[in-house]
């Protein structure tokens, strides 16, 4: 089942929302206009490869993250994502929580 429009759009605002750029520094780096863009963040219009490709590569994010159907499986980008809002400190934290979540696990 290919992915909506909708689901693209979204994912591009969350990448782009991630990075901290505004609708109007990603259609500067990616030579799009504001409008289409927000067109595209809304699930009203589906890009093309070649634009979903300068998006991806002005998120600094890899196409096959925004492309790929969620498998149940989590990538190390993802959840490089996830966390890089936070700052270091909160991301060290992040990081001793995944560390006693795995010793609870390991126990029998």
């Amino acid at each position: 089942m290919p992915l909506s429009k909708e689901t693209i759009g979204r994912r591009i605002l969350n990448a782009r929302k991630r990075a901290h750029l505004t609708q109007a520094e990603l259609s500067e780096k990616t030579g799009i206009s504001e409008k289409y863009l927000s067109r595209i963040e809304r699930g009203k219009q589906l890009p093309n490869i070649v634009i979903i490709a300068r998006i991806c590569e002005a998120l600094c994010i890899s196409a096959d993250n925004m492309l790929l159907l969620n498998q149940g499986e989590v990538s190390n980008n993802s959840l490089h994502n996830e966390i890089s809002d936070f700052s270091i400190g909160e991301q060290k934290q992040i990081v001793e929580i995944i560390k006693i979540i795995k010793k609870i696990k390991d126990q029998p």
